[in-house]
């Protein structure tokens, strides 16, 4: 097996971070994009536009709060590994 050094949890730490942040960015557009967008006055159709707009909504943040803890999981690894490397197996 691999072993993981504290600079490959750091480079993954910042992947991570990097991917977050352009989830997030992404996220704001969705957002902006569907506030800006008419909903039709048809209830089913309204309420059909809402659910698939909540369930692309939902699943942008998810990815993007998913690669966040990641890259602060990766952190605080990387920072383990560089106070006492020796306990790692």
């Amino acid at each position: 097996p691999k072993v993981i050094t504290a600079g490959d949890a750091m480079i993954g730490s910042v992947t991570a971070g990097a991917i977050a942040l352009v989830f997030l960015k992404l996220s704001f557009v969705i957002d902006s994009t569907f506030a800006n967008t008419a909903v039709s006055e048809d209830f089913t159709i309204r309420q059909t536009t809402i659910t698939i707009r909540t369930i692309i909504s939902g699943l942008a943040y998810l990815a993007t709060f998913v690669f966040a803890f990641n890259s602060l999981g990766l952190a605080a690894l990387g920072a383990k590994l560089v106070i006492s490397p020796e306990e790692t197996a």
